[in-house]
């Protein structure tokens, strides 16, 4: 099929009557640089589009296109250069769209150290650190929601910026009100395989060849896992993937430092058994150092995860994102703040989130029976006296359990939590992260379990391998056959054996077919044709799920074999450049997702290293027979083992904070500044304080004088006559008695009021004194005055008007702030 290579347009009458059509360029005019006609700016193309070419894809195209319109987008629609019978669409907008974008739905961007400095000053802000302090600069590392009219206060967007707001844009609901208005496209509906939406066959994010290239030149080369480049991969594929390998990484440096102690007990273990020796001490020691490693890294991780959140600008960055792909929800009005937003209530995702759980745990209780049932096979093999190939079939059939399980859940658990519609990809992720985990503990742990503390009742040991009255040559055999057949093997083969195979036969692929060519497709065809696509709510939840299960291995069941930490931080360390270059080199450009940290799987680690402190503990004592107890012994020991490792838990917890002092420091920084100066909202509380601090140690009499020396300057005709009364009033100022005069002397302190005195009783007191000022019912000490001369009137000097300070719009002051500040100050005068 030859392309036309002129510009045309395809015509046709919708469903209901419309006219619409598709403006379809030739491959030359869709390939040069593009300008919008309004403002001139140029158009950055981010995402690719391929339909079908056939009246059911160009009418659904012709849609899409006209929500594009809608939300501001460019598309440009061309032919397969291939030949190819479908139609490739490239999508952009400007970066002033984008920017607007950006301030209607609060993205967080960098504060320009400079500008704000020079912003703060003016606003009369003095940011400084504390002597002996370890803080970053005051104005470094500050960010806060943009504000297009303050565009000059931010550092510039970066190009993950605008494909991050371009994303959201195509996915924000065209419900939305001017500058938030999207497309409300669904990425998962519309790439689905379902009948009515096969018109399109991809729509991806487009590989930046240059940016690509550098990024390689800094990631591939080995070097030691903490030099892992975690700002590039974040730059160029998103946060997501860049706290993954940053984690990896982690992971991989804090295994390389324990494998060197770990390898060490496992040659005095081996040694040990050489020797006869019945008590396994290299696992010994390792049980009670290992746990307390694991908490180490993971303590470290949530240290470090906070400290990179804040300087990727990303902390606590889930607040405004649009639905995620496949989301169903409802228009509604936020209560807190009476904006409208798409989501689903929680009354009726709570009966769905129930029915889930049903689900999951009946398939459960079905793989438990399984397990159970493969296990008491194994015990009546065991007790038959069957000998040679017939004990390996339990083993075989264990293993086929866990890999068909594992299969099945897998589709299930990944149905469930879509059925359960989580409104964030976050809380989508979170779910079925749990659902897996919970799963694969059982799966995979199980058969361990059962060796490590029920063996021994029912079936007893192999003797040829433990020499003693325990199991733990046993599990050692076991944990390191599992380890290196589960994850070493699997993890290997996935990582280089199955891509570089995969690449091989691409490549022949690709020399067979003519019409393959990079000079004869475009950057969208080629793209297509040449990669295959990543999913990341599959792909990246299975790539944690094989870092859970590695450390399940590690943490519950290490210790008897501890040579398994060497063989993870080499798959680690491999897997942090074959699957960076997998990214760059078999996949499509990742869909970049902005989040603070790696989100659930801590939470999951945490838990079982939790469960690691009795399950090592029980090892100890019982598996490996440590100091050939008697049976009462043993249980102090382990009560005793349990209660120290709980002990160091909490002096780690207070060695490694949840979040670094300078961290919190700089993120209390930015909502000050952002408030400030970026909203210019006055800081209220700071006057009050001010007026506060005014007062301290003041008497009454000192708060007079100046309440006087104020009102004189500001009203002299009213003081003057003020004056002559006060002098009226000397006799009355010479009955106080020296009591009353000292106790003016004495500082404020809070008025305490009478409650059993009677209301009446105090309205006559108060109108006795209101009559003693007047002068009246009290002859005796009237004073005898002249005649009232009135004095000349004197000019009132003119009040400049008081400028109030301007607020913005929409901000007023709380009616709250108010009367507290009107009752301190009434407070002092009284």
């Amino acid at each position: 099929m030859e392309m036309v290579n002129k510009n045309y347009t395809v015509e046709f009458t919708t469903e209901n009557g419309v006219l619409a059509s598709i403006f379809v360029e030739n491959m030359t005019s869709a390939s040069t640089e593009k300008y919008d006609k309004e403002s001139g700016e140029s158009i950055e193309f981010y995402f690719g589009l391929i339909t079908t070419k056939d009246d059911s894809g160009d009418l659904k195209l012709a849609r899409l296109c006209a929500a594009m319109n809608n939300a501001g987008i460019h598309h440009h629609t061309y032919d397969a250069k291939s030949g190819a019978d479908y139609r490739m669409t490239r999508m952009g907008a400007t970066k002033s769209r984008l920017e607007g974008f950006a301030d209607a739905t609060n993205f967080k961007l960098g504060l320009n150290p400079v500008k704000i400095e020079e912003a703060s000053f003016r606003e009369e802000i003095d940011l400084e650190n504390r002597k002996n302090t370890d803080w970053y600069k005051p104005y470094d590392h500050l960010f806060a929601p943009f504000e297009i009219e303050k565009k000059e206060l931010y550092n510039g967007f970066t190009p993950m910026s605008y494909l991050i707001l371009f994303k959201r844009l195509i996915l924000q609901s065209p419900r939305m009100k001017d500058e938030a208005r999207g497309c409300g496209f669904d990425l998962n509906r519309l790439e689905s395989t379902l009948k009515d939406n096969k018109f399109c066959l991809g729509i991806f994010p487009l590989h930046d060849m240059e940016a690509k290239e550098a990024l390689e030149e800094q990631w591939m080369p080995l070097d030691y896992p903490w030099k892992i480049p975690a700002t590039a991969i974040k730059n160029y594929f998103g946060e997501e993937i860049g706290f993954y390998f940053k984690f990896l990484a982690h992971l991989a440096t804090g295994l390389s430092i324990l494998a060197v102690f770990a390898v060490a007990c496992q040659i005095w273990g081996f040694v040990g058994m050489a020797n006869g020796d019945p008590i396994m001490m290299g696992e010994v020691v390792f049980a009670l150092i290992g746990v307390c490693s694991y908490s180490v890294i993971l303590d470290n991780w949530h240290f470090e995860q906070s400290k990179v959140a804040h300087l990727w600008e990303v902390y606590n960055c889930q607040k405004h994102v649009p639905p995620r792909p496949g989301f169903k929800g409802l228009v509604l009005k936020n209560p807190t703040n009476g904006r409208l937003e798409i989501d689903f209530p929680e009354s009726k995702r709570r009966p769905r989130r129930l029915l889930s759980l049903g689900a999951s745990a009946t398939f459960i209780v079905v793989l438990l029976g399984t397990v159970l049932s493969i296990f008491i096979y194994k015990a009546i093999l065991t007790a038959s006296g069957a000998t040679g190939g017939m004990l390996l079939v339990p083993a075989l059939l264990n293993s086929f359990q866990m890999t068909v399980f594992g299969f099945l859940y897998k589709s299930v658990a990944e149905r469930l939590t879509e059925f359960e519609n989580h409104r964030s990809l976050a809380q989508h992720n979170s779910e079925l992260f749990k659902k897996l985990t919970f799963f694969y503990f059982i799966n995979y742990y199980a058969s361990l379990f059962y060796i490590a503390f029920v063996k021994i009742s029912v079936e007893g040991c192999l003797e040829a391998l433990s020499g003693s009255d325990h199991c733990g040559h046993e599990l050692a055999i076991q944990v390191a056959v599992v380890f290196i057949g589960n994850d070493f093997a699997n993890r290997i083969s996935n990582s280089i054996i199955l891509p570089f195979l995969t690449r091989k036969y691409k490549a022949y692929t690709i020399a067979q077919d003519d019409s393959i060519a990079g000079e004869k497709m475009g950057p969208v065809e080629l793209q297509f044709r040449l990669l295959e696509k990543y999913d990341p709510t599959s792909a990246l939840v299975m790539d944690y799920i094989e870092l859970f299960v590695q450390w399940g291995y590690l943490v519950l069941f290490g210790s008897s074999c501890p040579m398994v930490v060497a063989l993870a931080a080499f798959t680690n360390f491999v897997e942090t450049r074959t699957d960076g270059y997998k990214l760059l080199h078999d996949f499509r450009r990742v869909v970049p997702n902005r989040v603070d940290g790696i989100g659930e799987p801590l939470n999951v680690f945490y838990y079982v290293l939790y469960i690691a402190i009795p399950v090592n503990a029980g090892l100890l004592v019982y598996t490996f027979d440590f100091g050939r107890l008697a049976s009462e012994f043993k249980v102090w020991i382990f009560i005793a083992v349990i209660c120290g490792q709980c002990l160091l838990f909490t002096l780690l917890d207070i060695i490694f904070p949840d979040m670094p002092r300078k961290t919190q420091i700089q993120l209390a920084r930015s909502e000050v500044v952002y408030e400030r100066v970026v909203m210019g909202t006055p800081d209220m509380e700071a006057e009050e304080l001010d007026l506060d601090i005014a007062m301290i140690g003041k008497t009454t009499r000192d708060i007079k004088k100046e309440v006087e020396q104020k009102e004189l300057v500001l009203n002299p005709q009213k003081n003057i006559k003020e004056g002559d009364t006060s002098e009226q009033l000397i006799p009355n100022r010479e009955i106080q008695t020296r009591e009353n005069e000292s106790s003016l002397d004495r500082p404020i302190r809070p008025m305490i009021t009478d409650q059993s005195r009677n209301p009446e009783e105090e309205e006559d007191e108060d109108k006795d004194d209101v009559d003693l000022e007047k002068g009246e019912g009290n002859d005796e000490l009237e004073p005898q005055t002249e005649p009232e001369v009135e004095p000349e009137p004197t000019p009132e000097p003119e009040k400049k008007p008081s400028r109030p300070k301007e607020r913005p719009p929409g901000r007023k002051k709380s009616p709250a702030r108010r009367s507290d500040k009107a009752a301190n100050e009434a407070k002092f005068l009284i």
